[in-house]
C-alpha cells in the first residue's frame, strides 16, 4: 500500500545518506558517485507507485540528490574535513554513533557467556563505556560493562565497605570503569602501551589526544532524567532529597530536583542515577582517589534506548548544574545526548511484550578489558554463591566494591612511591659518580700539581746548592787571594828585612829565589780575578 511503499522509500533514502557521508569521512570518492547513480535507479522503482504518492517522493529524491551532489562538489573542492560530516556532528551520523555504539555494546555482552545473565522472564539494564580512538579510522572498543537495576537498602551498609551497595547498571559500568584506569595507569607506570602519557604542566597523567569515552544504557535514567513532560504520562518513582522546595503532592511532575533512588523497600539514601551522572560530568569518571595520580576523566556522549527523552537528558546531565561554578580543572561538560534504536533483548520493555509478568534480575554483571566477567548478587552485594557462613571473609567480596578499589590504591600509591625512592637512588648514585669523577680529577690535577711543585722545589733546592756551592767558592777564592796577599807582602817585608840584613850583616839573597816568588803571587792574583 501507498504507506509501505513511503516506509520503504524513506528507509532507503536514509541508508544512502548515511553510506555517502560515509564513504565521504572515508574519502572514498569513487564510492561517493556511484551512490549517485544508484539513485536514479529509484525512479524506476517510483513508477509503479500511485500519482500522489511519486509526486511527493520525486520531491524528496531530488532534494537528497542536490544535497549528496552539493555536499560532494564542496568535498572535491576543499578536501579537508571541513565539508566531511563527523559522527559527532551531523543529523544522519548522530544518529548511526548511538546505535554503533549501543551494537558495540550488546555485541562485547554476547562474548561474555551465560554466566549471571538474566533467564525465563527476568529483565535487566545492560550499560557500558566506549572508547572511540580518532586516527586514520574511527575505532570503537568496549572498555566496561555492567547489568543490573537494584539497590541494597541503608540498614545493609557495613562500615568496611566491602558490599557492593547500588547495583544499578550505570554504576556497575563506572566501578568497573574504575578498575579499568587503575590497569591502564599500572600499565604506563610500567612503560608499556596505555591510553596515558605524561603531562609536561604537572606530575599527574592526561589522556592520549584522540581518545574519547561513551555511556550507553539500554534505559533511561532513573531520577531527575526520568520527569517527563505531562504529554508523555510517564511518573518517576524517585522521591526528591529533603531540604528543596517542592509540593509532596506534585513532587513527582517537578524537573531540576536532586532525587533518591526508586524503590519500596527499606528505607534507601542512595542517589538516583541522574544525580550521580551529572556529578561525573563535572568532577569526572575517575573518582577522588584516582585524582591524585590522573587529571579528569569525562564521558563525551550518553547514548539512550528505552523510555527516549532528549530534553529530561540534557537537563539532569548538565543544564541544572550549568551555572554552578567549578574549581580547575573540574567544569561542566555539555554531552551529546543519542537515542538509539538497537534494543537490549532482555530490556523490560522488550520483555513485556513476551510474558505479561516479568521479573528483575536478582544478579549483577561486572566486566572491564583485560578481565574476566564477576557475578554479584543485587540483594546481598557480594559475590554470587556467597552464604550466610562465610559473607564477611574477603574472598566473596566483589572486586569493585570500595574496599577493593582502596587497595587498588593503596598498591598502586605504593609502587609509585617505590619508582620515585628507585629514581631518587639512581639519581643520587649518579651523582655520587659524577663527584667521585670530580674529586678524582681534582685529586688527579692536585697529585700533578704538587710533583711539579715538588719537581720546582727541588729544582730550587739544587739551584740554591750551586749559588751556595759557588759562593763558598767565590769565598774561599777571595780568603785564598787575601792570605796569599798577606803572604807576598810579608814575604817582601822579610824580604827586604833579609836586605836590610845582609846589606848591614853582609848577608845577599839569591836573585833567581826572587824570580821565583813574584812569579807565584802574580799567578793567584790572576786566578782570583779570572774566576771572579
Amino acid at each position: 500500500n501507498d504507506q509501505e511503499q513511503k516506509l520503504i522509500y524513506h528507509n532507503l533514502q536514509r541508508v544512502l545518506i548515511q553510506t555517502h557521508f560515509s564513504a565521504m569521512q572515508c574519502h572514498e570518492l569513487q564510492f561517493c558517485f556511484g551512490i549517485h547513480k544508484l539513485t536514479f535507479v529509484y525512479y524506476q522503482v517510483l513508477s509503479l507507485c500511485k500519482p500522489p504518492v511519486r509526486v511527493r517522493l520525486f520531491t524528496i529524491n531530488h532534494c537528497s540528490s542536490l544535497i549528496l551532489w552539493v555536499s560532494t562538489a564542496c568535498y572535491c573542492v576543499w578536501p579537508s574535513t571541513e565539508f566531511a560530516p563527523r559522527c559527532q556532528s551531523s543529523f544522519f551520523c548522530n544518529m548511526d554513533f548511538g546505535d554503533s555504539i549501543a551494537q558495540a555494546v550488546l555485541d562485547k555482552y554476547n562474548k561474555l557467556g551465560q554466566k549471571g545473565k538474566p533467564h525465563g522472564n527476568e529483565w535487566t539494564i545492560l550499560a557500558g563505556v566506549v572508547l572511540c580512538s580518532q586516527g586514520e579510522e574511527q575505532k570503537l572498543e568496549v572498555v566496561s560493562l555492567g547489568t543490573g537495576n537494584k539497590c541494597l537498602g541503608d540498614a545493609q551498609r557495613t562500615p568496611e565497605g566491602d558490599v557492593v551497595r547500588d547495583s544499578h547498571a550505570e554504576v556497575i559500568t563506572r566501578r568497573s570503569f574504575i578498575k579499568y584506569l587503575y590497569q591502564e595507569l599500572n600499565q604506563w607506570y610500567d612503560n608499556n602501551p596505555s591510553i596515558f602519557v605524561a603531562d609536561e604542566t604537572s606530575s599527574k597523567a592526561k589522556l592520549r589526544e584522540g581518545i574519547s569515552f561513551h555511556l550507553y544504557i539500554s534505559q533511561n535514567l532513573c531520577g531527575d532524567a526520568s520527569v517527563y513532560p505531562p504529554e508523555m504520562d510517564i511518573r518517576t518513582g524517585s522521591k526528591p532529597v529533603p531540604g528543596q522546595d517542592f509540593d509532596e503532592s506534585t513532587h513527582w511532575a517537578i524537573p531540576g530536583l536532586l532525587r533518591f533512588k526508586p524503590g519500596r523497600g527499606s528505607k534507601n539514601t542512595s542517589i538516583s542515577c541522574s544525580g550521580k551522572v551529572a556529578k561525573w560530568n563535572v568532577l569526572g569518571l575517575q573518582g577522588s582517589l584516582l585524582s591524585r595520580f590522573i587529571h579528569p576523566v569525562y564521558l563525551s556522549s550518553i547514548t539512550v534506548g528505552d523510555f527516549f527523552c532528549k530534553e529530561s537528558i540534557e537537563r539532569a546531565i548538565w543544564k541544572r548544574i550549568q551555572n554552578i561554578p567549578a574549581k580547575s580543572p573540574f567544569k561542566c561538560q555539555k554531552l551529546e545526548i543519542y537515542e538509539t534504536k538497537v534494543q537490549y533483548p532482555r530490556s523490560k520493555e522488550c520483555m513485556s511484550k513476551v510474558d505479561a509478568k516479568v521479573g528483575t534480575s536478582s544478579n549483577a554483571i561486572n566486566w572491564f578489558l583485560g578481565s574476566e566477567i564477576e557475578v554479584t548478587s543485587v540483594f546481598g552485594g557480594k559475590k554470587m554463591g556467597t552464604t550466610k557462613r562465610n559473607f564477611s571473609q574477603p574472598s566473596q567480596r566483589s572486586r569493585i566494591c570500595k574496599c577493593c578499589l582502596y587497595e587498588e590504591f593503596k598498591n598502586l600509591k605504593k609502587k609509585l612511591d617505590t619508582k620515585q625512592e628507585t629514581s631518587k637512588d639512581e639519581e643520587a648514585k649518579s651523582e655520587e659518580i659524577k663527584d667521585k669523577g670530580t674529586k678524582s680529577e681534582e685529586t688527579n690535577i692536585e697529585e700533578t700539581n704538587n710533583e711539579a711543585g715538588k719537581d720546582d722545589q727541588c729544582k730550587k733546592r739544587k739551584y740554591s746548592q750551586v749559588v751556595v756551592s759557588e759562593k763558598t767558592k767565590e769565598d774561599d777564592i777571595h780568603k785564598k787571594a787575601k792570605v796569599d796577599h798577606v803572604k807576598g807582602e810579608g814575604e817582601n817585608g822579610r824580604i827586604e828585612k833579609n836586605e836590610d840584613n845582609e846589606e848591614k850583616y853582609g848577608e845577599k839573597k839569591d836573585e833567581t829565589k826572587e824570580k821565583k816568588d813574584e812569579p807565584s803571587y802574580g799567578s793567584d792574583k790572576m786566578l782570583a780575578k779570572e774566576y771572579q
